[in-house]
């Protein structure tokens, strides 16, 4: 859509709305099965953890995450 032109609703978008940037994350178990993300860099790992989980079939509050030998916390983002 360029600069001026309208939507099928008549209204101009919106051009200020900040784009959120994605991130592309693997997770690999230990029997070498990957599954790869794309997330938002600003949402809580949380919710990718439990997707995986669920996926997977298994119990979330028996899984560890870990990266770089340091257990992930749920409530971090990929930012930090």
């Amino acid at each position: 859509m360029r600069s001026g032109e309208e939507t099928s609703k008549g209204k101009k978008p919106n051009h200020d709305q900040s784009v959120v940037s994605k991130i592309a994350l693997s997770i690999k178990s230990q029997d070498g099965d990957e599954v790869y993300y794309r997330f938002p860099r600003d949402k809580k790992l949380q919710h990718l953890l439990s997707s995986y989980c669920k996926q997977k079939k298994l119990n979330y509050d028996a899984i560890a995450f870990v990266y770089d030998g340091k257990r992930i916390k749920a409530s971090n983002t990929p930012s930090r």
